[in-house]
């Protein structure tokens, strides 16, 4: 298990051993190929339940501020991108 498949692991163990969250229209992403999922944010468990909830692996843009720390190795680890929000970054979109 590499990446993205090991924060939806974490993700599905966050959201189904703490809460029981009820996903509407999973059927709608399709199991291969790209996807974006474009998806409201407030909150900071919003990522790790979009995670554990979304029918496949997820990749995140996450602002750069996000990645320090302890949490710089960890999101990186989990395939999250890391975005500069104050300059055109091309190169977390290719």
């Amino acid at each position: 298990m590499r990446g993205a498949a090991v924060g939806r692991s974490i993700g599905i163990g966050l959201m189904y051993g703490l809460w029981k969250p009820r996903v509407l229209g999973a059927w709608r992403v399709p199991a291969a190929g790209p996807v974006i999922l474009a998806v409201n944010h407030s909150h900071n468990i919003d990522g790790p339940m979009l995670m554990g909830t979304a029918p496949r692996p997820v990749h995140f843009l996450i602002k750069k501020e996000a990645f320090v720390g302890p949490l710089d190795p960890f999101l990186h680890g989990i395939g999250q991108i890391e975005v500069d929000r104050t300059t055109v970054d091309r190169t977390a979109i290719t």
